[in-house]
């Protein structure tokens, strides 16, 4: 009984913050990003994991991968980062319109 308190009482205080991240993504998805300055920011923050061309190294091969996922998943992606990887969030370097800029990137050229 007490596990599942301690269990609930988590839940209940992770609640805001998984409502506060789908808001910013929410908001982000709603503004138009500007792929040329988005290749700018890829080639900063970004190539030197997945490849100056998407191709992938540390990082995955966005040419793959960007075309089967959402524009939710990958904006959560550079936000949030992807656990058990060596993707780290974005959150506190990225203004949220520089992500929209990446994602309108990423669309462009990777798919």
């Amino acid at each position: 009984m007490r596990i599942a308190f301690f269990a609930l009482a988590a839940l209940v205080t992770l609640a805001p913050a998984c409502n506060g991240s789908s808001a910013d993504v929410d908001n982000i998805l709603m503004l138009t990003g500007d792929a040329d300055n988005g290749a700018t920011l890829y080639s900063s923050k970004c190539a030197s994991c997945h490849g100056a061309m998407g191709e992938g190294g540390i990082g995955t091969a966005l040419t793959k991968e960007a075309p089967e996922h959402s524009d939710d998943d990958i904006v959560t992606d550079i936000l949030e980062g992807i656990s058990g990887t060596q993707m780290v969030g974005f959150r506190d370097q990225l203004s949220d319109q520089e992500v929209a800029d990446l994602l309108a990137f990423i669309r462009r050229d990777f798919g």
